[in-house]
């Protein structure tokens, strides 16, 4: 692997293990973990954080960054493909055009 990588790589895993992330490095790296060599240019991972943290984290936007979100994520569903749009359509109903996510400030 290209050290660049192997540096990323490093950095990814102490500032989530830093910040008590759960995290699943993924893609390439994983796959030459498990001994199947595979060329890869970057480093592919995935956090699990509960919705109580996304929650406390989106709380700390303001009314006008809350309606670029939400802009972000009607324009997403207008241009998604099947699999994505049910989490888009469940993020706006269920959060992001709550009334109390609505014009709130935080």
């Amino acid at each position: 692997m290209h050290p660049d990588l192997v540096s990323a790589l490093h950095e990814f895993v102490g500032l989530f293990e830093m910040r008590g992330y759960r995290f699943a490095i993924m893609g390439g790296i994983a796959a030459r973990v498990l001994g199947i060599p595979r060329p890869t240019c970057d480093v592919d991972f995935t956090l699990s954080i509960s919705r109580d943290e996304n929650f406390n984290r989106f709380s700390l936007l303001n009314s006008e960054q809350r309606a670029v979100v939400r802009d972000f994520l009607e324009l997403c569903r207008v241009e998604c493909d099947d699999f994505i749009l049910p989490l888009i359509s469940t993020a706006l109903s269920q959060y992001w055009n709550s009334p109390e996510h609505v014009g709130s400030e935080a």
